[in-house]
């Protein structure tokens, strides 16, 4: 590499270390990490915007108590959550290990599997039937986050890692559980002069197709995601003497 590209790298990346609006513009200007990030946020603004009704849609739909209730979403979050998080990591690095592209194309179709998930959650008529389907929906919900967390460390330099992720988790859970929560009760208020106590139902139903904003982003990081991480690999600091 030409000395004086080797000199502008490097001053970027300390700038860009040291001041949180370069940083920021840094990042940006990434596109493989720009549309991973904007994947991970909107999918944090629809899963955590389900989190507080999934207990007032089960009772309100289906009648069932809260003692039964609480006991059946923790096992269900707690073990599904994990087996999703531990499969996603592992297929990913097992039938993908070099190829990001592919990772993200997996990550895209996992996500865009919620919606159906979240249709037979929300539709299937028995209480027990709900709480099967939703077994599915939480494993596929955090199938992508350990492909997604180890990309985007990967996407950025060493001194760069903690800046960047402090960015990303600030916005996700901000919008997350900022607005998810909000847009779902404002869907169901507007549709309940019309359905009544099925409000929630259908109010959940137009907000998981949210899930399908979030694949085509996972699809277009896939996209230039291979060259940047062959751009990040070939200029190391070591090559510029």
């Amino acid at each position: 590499m030409e000395p004086r590209e080797c000199a502008r790298n490097h001053e970027v990346r300390r700038a860009s270390a040291s001041n949180g609006i370069a940083a920021m513009k840094y990042l940006w200007g990434q596109k493989a990490f720009r549309n991973l990030s904007a994947a991970l946020i909107v999918l944090y603004i629809m899963g955590t915007g389900f989190y507080p009704w999934y207990s007032a849609f089960m009772i309100r739909s289906h009648g069932i108590g809260t003692a039964e209730l609480g006991t059946w979403l923790g096992l269900i979050f707690g073990i599904a959550g994990i087996s999703g998080i531990a499969l996603g990591g592992y297929l990913s690095s097992r039938w993908y290990p070099i190829n990001a592209q592919a990772q993200l194309r997996l990550c895209a179709f996992s996500v865009s599997l919620l919606v159906p998930c979240f249709v037979a959650f929300l539709t299937l008529p028995g209480r027990y039937e709900a709480l099967i389907a939703l077994v599915p929906l939480i494993v596929l919900f955090t199938f992508c986050l350990g492909p997604t967390y180890a990309l985007m460390q990967r996407l950025v330099d060493d001194d760069m890692r903690a800046t960047a992720m402090a960015v990303v988790m600030l916005l996700a859970n901000l919008l997350g559980f900022g607005l998810g929560p909000l847009l779902v009760g404002g869907i169901s208020d507007l549709l309940a002069p019309r359905l009544g106590t099925e409000s929630l139902r259908y109010a959940m139903l137009c907000m998981s197709f949210v899930a399908l904003w979030s694949a085509y982003y996972f699809w277009r990081a896939g996209l230039t995601v291979n060259e940047e991480l062959r751009m990040i690999a070939s200029t190391p600091a070591a090559a510029c003497g």
